[in-house]
Formats: C-alpha cells, structure tokens, sequence
C-alpha cells in the first residue's frame, strides 16, 4: 500500500506571498509540478533566471530554520 506523505500530514505544499498579498516568483506554479521538466522542479535548478533561484533558497532556508526538511525534486 502507497499512501502519499501528502495525505497522511507528512508533507506539505508551501509558498510565499508578499505583504500585498502577491505569490514570489518560484519559477512555476506549485501545481504545475506534473506538467514541467522534473528539471524545472528541482530546488537548486540553475536553469532558471537568478532571482528564481534566490526565492527558493529563501523558502528553503525559512524551511530549514524550523526544522522542515526540503524534498530537493520539488522546490
């Protein structure tokens, strides 16, 4: 039986948003995470422009400071 960490409470989906309310620029949409290069979907990509890539090393860094452990082929 595979039952996904998603379902169980084990993993989570995270973004973040500005104080206007507007999602950071991650590179794609969280969803799309099916309908993309597994490339683009990496966390340390270098495929993608500077500021992308500056974005999810702060989300993973915020991750990282409470203990959140990254899944490194979903940023």
């Amino acid at each position: 039986l595979n039952i996904p960490a998603h379902n169980t409470g084990g993993a989570i989906d995270i973004e973040i948003i500005t104080e206007e309310g507007q999602l950071i620029d991650m590179g794609m949409s969280a969803k799309d995470w099916a309908d993309v290069d597994p490339e683009l979907c990496q966390t340390d990509c270098r495929e993608l422009p500077e500021n992308v890539q500056k974005n999810r090393q702060l989300l993973l860094d915020i991750l990282t400071a409470y203990d959140f452990v990254n899944y490194p082929t979903e940023w």
